[in-house]
């Protein structure tokens, strides 16, 4: 029995199969989703989410470990502009208030003190944190393979003697490895999107949501890792030991002002001494700024003596210890008082001024500032920064020259207006005085009259006269 022929495929459906084949080929280049015909070594890291090695790839002269990311790594450009390379994220990106944790290149030869590492249990070796700077990827450095920064990269181990060391200065800064599958916010990156990680193999880089790990020449890739993330659970932050450098004071007196004016006047035919209190409350601020900022702590204090920039010389007060709000400003309301005797001429008005001038002050000053985290762990490092200080001084009081008072308008005769209200003045009050006064003589002058007419000579009998009777 013959075997069954298959009709030979024509260029059409060559064609159509062979860009199946490169669509499948595209998809099958993310990590875990090829298959392997190799058994993984269970006692190294090739162990882990199981190592995948590719005889043949759709990346060119891709060669090595792990299956190659979906958005590739770039490689930063050379001979580029000041601007331009720190616009193309070649420097590291961290928490505005982190000014401790730098990354500072490799000088004499020499690992600087306070570089960020681990100790490899499966490598018993110390291991510091590194990234190239002609990549976007992040290695490790240990001294038994030489000043060198070895970081995957593209499915290879590489290295180069151009990179920078992660650096903690003091130890300031609360490190901490957090695992998952996902990266936490805050975290130390680089080029966007990779992250400082870890596993129990050693430091490698994050990227898109993958470990790589640099590994005997080859990229090493892992679903699961550990990332290096900066703590900001600071609960309190306090200054102290604070000395200020008053030969670099830089002071400045603003010309006189009126704060307050009082007015007393003198009505009387005689002059009158008056005693004036004059008040006012002033506001003097205090500032420390410094290269560390505690704007994420609970509370913020320093224990410090306050400057007296208002005398002509500085001086130093004894140390107070002040809460601090916004991390760097104190301030306080400052009250003043004086008695002035005023002698007031009369039908005279005096003005007593009080006046004062600002003046504002910057001085150096270094000391050491200690944080304090919620889990109780303490770092301290020294700091330094500018004092900036405000107060109103040189309040004094004065007496102005004396003026006459104003003699006031006359005032405006009252009137009677239609449909208004009756007003009564001047004006309608003389018709009925003249009235009253006719009516009075009106009647002084009857009475006289009336005298002249009947006499008062009458005899008394003719008051009651008898009527007699007729007999």
């Amino acid at each position: 029995m013959k075997s069954p022929r298959f009709p030979l495929m024509n260029k059409t459906e060559m064609i159509i199969v062979t860009l199946l084949l490169m669509i499948w080929g595209s998809h099958a280049t993310e990590p875990g989703t090829l298959l392997t015909n190799m058994s993984p070594d269970t006692g190294g890291p090739e162990g882990k989410d199981q190592l995948r090695f590719y005889e043949s790839l759709s990346v060119p002269d891709w060669r090595g470990a792990g299956s190659p990311p979906k958005h590739l790594r770039p490689i930063l450009p050379h001979n580029t502009s000041d601007s331009d390379e720190l616009k193309f994220m070649n420097e590291m990106e961290y928490p505005q208030d982190t000014s401790y944790l730098k990354w500072v290149p490799i000088k004499d030869k020499q690992i600087p003190d306070g570089s960020v590492g681990i100790f490899n249990t499966y490598t018993s070796r110390r291991d510091f944190v590194c990234r190239a700077k002609d990549y976007c990827t992040f290695g490790f450095l240990n001294e038994g393979r030489g000043l060198l920064c070895f970081f995957p990269f593209r499915g290879y181990e590489l290295h180069t003697d151009n990179f920078d060391v992660l650096v903690n200065i003091d130890d300031f800064e609360l490190l901490e490895w957090k695992s998952g599958s996902t990266v936490p916010d805050p975290d130390i990156k680089f080029c966007q999107d990779n992250f400082v990680g870890k596993n129990e193999y050693g430091l490698g880089d994050v990227f898109k949501g993958y470990f790589y790990l640099p590994w005997e020449g080859k990229e090493i890739w892992y679903s699961s890792w550990d990332v290096l993330t900066i703590s900001h659970d600071v609960f309190d932050v306090h200054y102290s030991d604070v000395t200020y450098d008053i030969n670099l004071v830089n002071r400045t007196q603003h010309p006189p002002y009126t704060i307050k004016t009082s007015r007393v006047e003198n009505h009387d035919d005689r002059e009158v001494t008056e005693t004036v209190h004059m008040e006012v409350t002033t506001v003097k601020a205090n500032s420390w700024q410094s290269s560390f900022s505690s704007s994420l702590s609970q509370s913020t204090s320093i224990s410090a003596g306050l400057p007296d920039i208002a005398s002509a010389v500085i001086s130093i007060g004894a140390v107070v210890t002040l809460t601090l709000t916004d991390g760097h400003l104190e301030s306080e309301s400052i009250t003043q008082g004086q008695d002035v005797k005023v002698q007031v001429p009369p039908g005279y008005y005096c003005v007593v001024r009080m006046e004062g001038w600002k003046v504002e002050a910057t001085i150096p000053y270094s000391g050491r500032v200690t944080k304090t985290y919620k889990n109780g762990k303490k770092l301290t490092t020294t700091v330094s920064g500018t004092y900036s200080g405000f107060q109103t001084g040189g309040i004094n009081s004065s007496v102005d020259r004396c003026e006459l008072i104003p003699t006031p308008a006359p005032k405006l005769k009252p009137s009677i207006s239609c449909g208004t209200t009756l007003s009564v003045g001047t004006g309608s009050v003389l018709p009925l005085v003249f009235g009253l006064v006719t009516l009075f003589s009106v009647l002084v002058f009857g009475v006289i009259y009336s005298c002249r007419i009947y006499p008062f000579n009458i005899q008394k009998k003719h008051y009651f006269p008898v009527k007699k009777e007729l007999v």
